[in-house]
């Protein structure tokens, strides 16, 4: 598993990152689209995602530590597929 700390990603292509499962840590994802991107099992702590589009995402086994949404598209997201340890997000 792959490992991003303090990164920020704006741009479509530097989302190549999510397709494996990955663990993200303080980072910030700006305007992108994660539709087809956001892997299953992959880990985001205290992470902040602004202006995405995270509609009908995989969240199997994803764990959503201390993350904010921001003016986010989130439609047909299935919370119930969630790691629920240390769930926590804010809207």
């Amino acid at each position: 598993m792959n490992y991003y700390s303090d990164q920020c990603f704006q741009k479509q292509e530097e989302l190549d990152v999510l397709k494996s499962s990955a663990e993200f840590e303080y980072c910030e994802f700006t305007n992108v689209r994660l539709s087809s991107e956001l892997t299953a099992s992959s880990l985001f702590t205290d992470c902040s995602f602004i202006n995405c589009d995270i509609s009908n995402c995989s969240l199997k086994n994803t764990g959503l530590r201390a993350c904010s949404f921001k003016n986010s598209k989130l439609l047909g997201l299935d919370f119930s597929m969630i790691n629920p340890f240390l769930f926590t997000v804010y809207f």
